[in-house]
């Protein structure tokens, strides 16, 4: 009797494990437009300062199911070389775009009911990369892993064909 709730135990155990793993348990890769942090300003505008006469542009987007891995990390890169604006760039001082993991508190609907949570929170534990020019026009990148106190490294730049 002992052997068989061993051995019941043990295809229990087996059958969950195996059914965490399941490729259908795993989050679709997606990125979008973080529309909770998107600007008040009108497509075109820039968020300026009268004091110094310089003026950022800055756009915000969440990734599902990013992984760290090689094909996530060059879908990123080649979704910025895609759709950066270089015109924002000709017209402004600075412009980024910065990639947050979609988590259940780095999403859509909980930072637009809670905004402190973003500064709080996402940018400390979600931030995945940050991707802005230089005066040059070069897109810079920055990897933060989750760590906004402490880049994995401090500058990489992405080309753009």
């Amino acid at each position: 009797m002992g052997n068989f709730n061993l051995a019941i135990l043990y295809f229990l155990t087996l059958g969950f494990t195996l059914g965490q793993c399941s490729p259908s348990q795993q989050q679709e890769f997606k990125i979008s437009r973080f529309e909770a942090m998107k600007s008040s300003l009108k497509e075109g505008d820039f968020a300026c300062s009268t004091a110094s006469d310089k003026c950022y542009v800055h756009e915000y987007y969440l990734v599902e199911g990013f992984s760290k891995s090689t094909n996530d990390i060059l879908a990123i890169d080649s979704f910025v070389c895609q759709n950066f604006n270089y015109d924002y760039h000709k017209r402004a001082s600075g412009c980024s775009m910065t990639f947050l993991r979609k988590t259940n508190k780095t999403n859509e609907e909980f930072i637009a009911s809670r905004p402190k949570v973003f500064d709080r929170y996402s940018i400390v534990n979600d931030l995945i990369f940050v991707y802005s020019t230089n005066s040059c026009g070069d897109i810079g990148k920055r990897s933060y892993e989750g760590d906004i106190t402490n880049p994995t490294y401090e500058s990489d730049f992405i080309i753009c064909q």
